[in-house]
């Protein structure tokens, strides 16, 4: 399999259960750039690969951010129900429209206005340092999103929050 499968009259559409998307779904994805750019998954997901586009599709009040709204909520909701995992997406900024979104966003920002970022900048550099300094130095190949980016903005919000640093790793799915 490729992750994608053939719809009816020779429309492709992905299936992100494919073990394709574990494994490689950069490849996939820039399948979809580079052919359809907007496309949907088998279980209606839109998946849209062009940049521009997503920022039209988050700028859209036709738009919503919440899942529960959409008809694969419902089919993944039995799987979910009344989970802490459920409760918690439905606090999520990203996850809400206006105006919760609004609102939560407008806490947000405080944390990220220039003069906050400008003082924590030592700080990030500090890390990436030390993050950059744990990189095999001897050619070794590493995953550089498992062992750089990742870890990154999760140990800058642990600063931020005042949580230890060292408890990130205990934490990863």
């Amino acid at each position: 399999m490729d992750g994608r499968t053939a719809a009816g009259g020779g429309e492709t559409r992905f299936d992100m259960r494919d073990p394709v998307w574990r494994e490689d779904p950069h490849a996939v994805l820039r399948e979809l750039r580079e052919r359809d750019a907007i496309a949907r998954d088998v279980l209606g997901i839109w998946l849209v690969g062009r940049h521009a586009d997503v920022n039209a599709g988050l700028r859209s009040s036709r738009l919503s951010r919440e899942p529960w709204r959409t008809p694969v909520y419902r089919q993944l909701r039995p799987f979910i129900a009344e989970s802490p995992m459920e409760r918690m997406v439905e606090q999520w900024m990203l996850f809400n429209d206006p105006p919760k979104h609004s609102r939560l966003r407008r806490l947000a920002n405080h944390a990220f206005r220039p003069p906050v970022i400008d003082a924590m900048a030592g700080c990030i550099a500090a890390v990436a340092d030390e993050l950059i300094d744990a990189l095999p130095a001897d050619g070794t190949p590493f995953d550089l999103m498992a062992a750089f980016a990742q870890p990154l903005p999760v140990r800058v919000i642990c600063d931020i929050l005042g949580l230890p640093g060292d408890d990130f790793a205990t934490t990863k799915a």
